[in-house]
């Protein structure tokens, strides 16, 4: 099965690589990373102000800090829908390293807020052949976040048992 191939790459994502192994087994859980490319644009209320400038993260030195204009930062990914999904199975999307306050959405439907947590839930429904992700960081959290170049985005799908 091809999701254990990507279960032992995604091994050392965080934590021990063994603690994270098995939790990986031990919950039935798949990973897919969405490494890049991402894309990143300044916007206010009215949407982007400039166009889409093509990135791969994470980074070390954003380059929207010399570019800051607007009230918020997006962050955008597109990624196809994973085969294989049954109807039991459970869909999230885990955000690593990124500020509190960040606004996700996906296929221009609001999934939440980042307060804490990493991990944001979503049905089956919301996805599409085609799918976009866009992450939504305040611009004061953008301009001062220090943790960019640990900044991680991963689907994830949990089987049932």
């Amino acid at each position: 099965m091809p999701w254990g191939f990507l279960m032992l790459v995604d091994q050392t994502w965080s934590g021990l690589p063994s603690q994270r192994c098995k939790e990986f087994m031990d919950r039935h859980l798949h990973c897919i990373r969405l490494l890049g490319p991402w894309e990143y644009a300044w916007a206010d209320s009215q949407g982007p102000e400039a166009t889409w400038q093509r990135i791969h993260l994470p980074v070390e030195k954003p380059p929207w800090l010399e570019t800051a204009c607007g009230n918020w930062l997006l962050l955008r990914r597109w990624f196809h829908r994973p085969s294989g999904l049954g109807p039991k199975h459970h869909l999230r999307i885990r955000l690593d390293h990124l500020p509190l306050g960040t606004q996700v959405w996906l296929n221009q439907n609001y999934l939440g807020t980042l307060e804490g947590q990493h991990l944001v839930e979503f049905p089956q429904s919301a996805l599409r052949l085609r799918n976009e992700l866009i992450l939504q960081v305040p611009a004061s959290q953008a301009r001062s976040w220090s943790l960019w170049a640990g900044m991680q985005v991963a689907l994830e799908i949990e089987e049932p048992p």
